[in-house]
């Protein structure tokens, strides 16, 4: 039985998201930001081993429509029914399209 429950990364997140390089900065600081939003990151470097681009020209947002959308299908349908699967699967399949090119 699978049944999804919510977690927030950044509960204090605005619904407009934030800029990509503030949010790393502010999470992690100025010298790890440096490092990541840098041209010839270890990351992207990392990354490209396996076909990802990230894209840094972006913003953040957070994750509580989502979330309020799966729990209003597991009142719905129930917490373990195929629709909340299938559509936390397309959720997962499709937010890396916003930060890959």
């Amino acid at each position: 039985r699978l049944v999804w429950e919510p977690f927030l990364l950044n509960p204090e997140m605005e619904d407009g998201g934030v800029e990509f390089e503030d949010y790393i900065t502010k999470k992690y600081g100025a010298a790890a930001a440096k490092r990541f939003l840098g041209a010839k990151s270890q990351l992207d470097e990392t990354a490209a081993k396996v076909g990802i681009t990230f894209k840094k020209d972006r913003k953040i947002f957070p994750a509580r429509r989502a979330h309020a959308l799966m729990e209003h299908v597991k009142l719905t349908k129930g917490e373990d029914s195929e629709e909340a699967n299938s559509i936390m699967t397309s959720l997962f399949e499709n937010y890396p399209r916003s930060w890959a090119k």
